[in-house]
């Protein structure tokens, strides 16, 4: 226990967690989630953020030449790179919002689940 005392303590100004309120409806008959998402980042650094990550996990579903796929493809697991069109998933009609004013998104060029 003492050992993990100076790591809990001397954790990186950077590593801020946002806080996530998610609602959420699943329609089974046509296999679609619709909702709103809230996430609340803070900057708690001294220095001004322009942009911010967002790691859009269904976007790696969506293509069978996604990092996910390669690096299950690369662990011998070949479901995912076998999978049927009507099988893979994406996210998409997303509108950000930053204290009630538009926020452009921009998809990573390389990595469709990144924005």
């Amino acid at each position: 226990m003492l050992v993990l005392w100076p790591i809990i303590i001397c954790q990186p100004a950077h590593a801020q967690r946002p806080q996530y309120h998610i609602i959420a409806n699943l329609d089974t008959a046509s296999h679609q989630v619709s909702g709103k998402l809230d996430i609340t980042f803070t900057n708690t650094t001294s220095t001004s953020t322009d942009r911010i990550g967002i790691h859009l996990w269904p976007n790696a579903y969506s293509t069978k030449s996604s990092a996910l796929v390669q690096q299950m493809l690369n662990l011998g697991n070949v479901d995912l790179y076998r999978a049927r069109p009507e099988d893979m998933g994406s996210i998409s009609g997303m509108n950000f919002t930053s204290l009630d004013q538009e926020v452009e998104f921009r998809s990573d060029t390389v990595n469709v689940d990144i924005g």
